[in-house]
């Protein structure tokens, strides 16, 4: 059994949370990804904002999980491609459900996300 130990996690989404899909604009950083799954070369952009509420949190000592309900594999291909493997601490495949008296609103508390050309981060 793994134990994790850090009081605060943060779980983040990998499509278009820490990855935009869609056709970049000019000039526009990409990152270009081979598909685990397909093999298909898939281009996306980075979401600078994410990325660095990822990085900070790290810093002030979250664990850090990504995940995916394009899977696990799919979820670390991202992780690698945009260099984050020392500020996440577990990936995995979305959760597909979960078993608590509460709902996740109550665990988790509000979501954050933060528009595409939003400020934070840039």
């Amino acid at each position: 059994m793994k134990v994790i130990t850090q009081e605060s996690t943060i779980f983040i989404d990998i499509d278009d949370t820490l990855v935009m899909w869609g056709k970049a604009k000019r000039n526009e950083k990409v990152i270009h990804i081979t598909c685990p799954y397909s093999h298909q070369q898939e281009t996306l952009r980075p979401h600078k904002g994410h990325i660095k509420v990822l990085k900070d949190r790290h810093a002030r000592g979250s664990f850090i999980v990504v995940w995916s309900a394009g899977g696990y594999q799919w979820a670390n291909a991202v992780v690698k491609a945009l260099g984050l493997e020392k500020h996440v601490d577990l990936v995995m495949s979305k959760p597909h459900a979960y078993v608590d008296d509460k709902q996740a609103v109550e665990i988790m508390g509000e979501r954050i996300y933060l528009p595409y050309e939003g400020g934070y981060g840039r």
